[in-house]
């Protein structure tokens, strides 16, 4: 991908995902057609270009693992910087910058996946901040991924699930953006998705649900 001497990557690529419309490759390498790009690049069809500015963008070591997850882009392999910043193994991109995913793990995150709106990562790991886990895997579950609070009322409750239902479509049935159910008022993002579809997977079902009861508070609780 690319042209002349620079095309491509200078080292091996061992990552692949497409984010927001564009090819993601994750690798050893340190540059991506002739520019700087530390481990990650991404190319818009016409040519390459880093996550991130200066001599910190992308990470500072090996990426093995890559995927989408509640509309991130989650990196995972043998780093401990991301854009500059402490990032341990594993790492989230929002489009604009780097953050770490917790503490991470004390070892090679080579393997990312999302599970009933889980993330699901597998790898060379026993710890995840300083705590036993599973043998060599995890899955990240934040207590509330995203906004449950629907009808602005400053509490999670069950005035907040009835939108849940009225924009419910089940499982593989996709929702148009532009032709919501009648009783589902909620505005699509800039990406068509609405606020019900946690999991960002086009439809609003069982895994929706779920990820709703951990942000469930009760009438008058934030």
């Amino acid at each position: 991908l690319g042209s002349g001497a620079s095309n491509g990557l200078n080292g091996w690529v061992t990552a692949l995902t497409v984010y927001n419309g564009e090819l993601i490759a994750g690798g050893s390498f340190t540059q991506a057609g002739g520019v700087s790009a530390n481990r990650i690049a991404k190319w818009d069809g016409t040519s390459w270009s880093p996550l991130g500015s200066g001599a910190s963008n992308g990470l500072n070591g090996w990426v093995t693992a890559l995927t989408v997850y509640d509309g991130e882009l989650i990196a995972g392999g043998d780093f401990t910087q991301a854009g500059g910043v402490s990032a341990n193994r594993i790492a989230k991109w929002d489009g604009t910058s780097w953050s770490p995913l917790g503490s991470g793990m004390e070892n090679l995150v080579d393997a990312l996946t999302v599970y009933n709106g889980e993330l699901i990562a597998g790898g060379n790991f026993t710890t995840i901040a300083g705590r036993c886990a599973s043998a060599y895997w995890a899955r990240w579950v934040p207590f509330c991924p995203s906004p449950a609070n629907f009808d602005h009322d400053g509490d999670v409750d069950q005035d907040d699930l009835a939108v849940l239902t009225a924009c419910a479509t089940g499982p593989g049935v996709p929702y148009d953006p532009n032709h919501l159910p009648t009783s589902c008022t909620l505005t699509p993002d800039a990406n068509g998705y609405i606020p019900t579809d946690f999991d960002r997977d086009g439809d609003v079902d069982q895994s929706d649900f779920g990820i709703f009861q951990r942000c469930y508070s009760g009438p008058g609780r934030q």
